[in-house]
C-alpha cells in the first residue's frame, strides 16, 4: 500500500511555514531552548501548534 500525500507540495509548504514560524520566538526563549532550559510549554510539539508572535505573550 502506498501512502499518498505525505510528500505533496501542499504538505511540504505547510511544514515549512510551521518551522519558519519558530524564527519568531523571543530571543530569551530561543536561548533557553538552545541551553536545554526551556519551559514545559516550549516543547517542539507545543510550539508547532502555534504561539503568539508578540514576545511578551510567549510561554
Amino acid at each position: 500500500m502506498r501512502l499518498r500525500g505525505l510528500a505533496s507540495p501542499f504538505n511540504a509548504s505547510a511544514n515549512v511555514c510551521r518551522v519558519l514560524r519558530l524564527t519568531l520566538l523571543a530571543p530569551d526563549i530561543a536561548e533557553r531552548i538552545l541551553d536545554g532550559r526551556q519551559l514545559e510549554a516550549a516543547t517542539l510539539p507545543a510550539l508547532m501548534k502555534g504561539f503568539p508572535i508578540e514576545w511578551d505573550r510567549q510561554p
